[in-house]
C-alpha cells in the first residue's frame, strides 16, 4: 500500500531474517515487471522466504520493497 501511495513500483523484493544470536541473512526476488500490486510484492517475498532454511530460533523477519527511481 505504502508502494502505491507514493506512485512507484517495486523492482526488488527483499527478506531479512536474523537468527539467534544476530546471525543476518537476507534473500530477494525480483518481479517480472515492477509493480505497486501488493499481491505480486508478497509472491516476491514469499518466495525470498523459501529460501532460507528454518534451522534455528529467528529474532527479526523483514521485508523491504526496492523502488525504481
Amino acid at each position: 500500500e505504502e508502494v502505491a501511495a507514493e506512485g512507484r513500483r517495486a523492482v526488488r523484493v527483499v527478506v531479512k531474517v536474523r537468527y539467534a544470536p544476530f546471525t543476518t541473512r537476507t534473500h530477494g526476488r525480483t518481479p517480472a515487471t515492477p509493480t505497486a500490486e501488493a499481491a505480486a510484492i508478497e509472491r516476491a517475498a514469499l518466495g525470498a522466504l523459501d529460501d532460507f532454511t528454518p534451522d534455528r530460533p529467528v529474532r527479526l523477519l523483514g521485508v523491504r520493497a526496492e523502488l525504481e527511481r
